[in-house]
């Protein structure tokens, strides 16, 4: 048995000397290759302190509709009725003066209905 034993430990010698010479090779092929290409990402947009699961379109606030009654708009960054609204009748900022009163038709009238 022993002679047996020998001989198998000599084959599994030879046979992890194979596999280092041929290790050692791809190592020295793999130096002298260029690395193979990585995939890289591109980044489109700047990152968020908050970033958000989906995209939402930005609102102008100016220009966004407001809910209720009437011809609505935003002034100021407040929703108004132009039709009633005594500091912006008719258009944000126009203001009724003199005892005049937004009429309901974006016209500043006086109580007897005068302009």
């Amino acid at each position: 048995m022993g002679a047996g034993r020998e001989a198998l430990v000599d084959r599994a010698q030879a046979v992890l000397a194979e596999a280092e010479a041929e290790w050692q090779a791809t190592l020295a092929a793999s130096a002298k290759a260029p690395p193979p290409p990585t995939a890289t990402a591109t980044a489109t947009a700047k990152p968020t302190a908050h970033p958000t699961a989906t995209a939402k379109p930005t609102v102008n606030q100016a220009n966004a509709p407001c809910p209720g009654p009437g011809l609505t708009r935003r002034c100021g960054g407040v929703c108004v009725n132009l039709q009633t609204d005594d500091r912006n009748c008719g258009s944000c900022g126009s203001v009724c003066s003199g005892g005049k009163h937004c009429d309901g038709h974006m016209s500043c009238r006086d109580a007897n209905g005068n302009l």
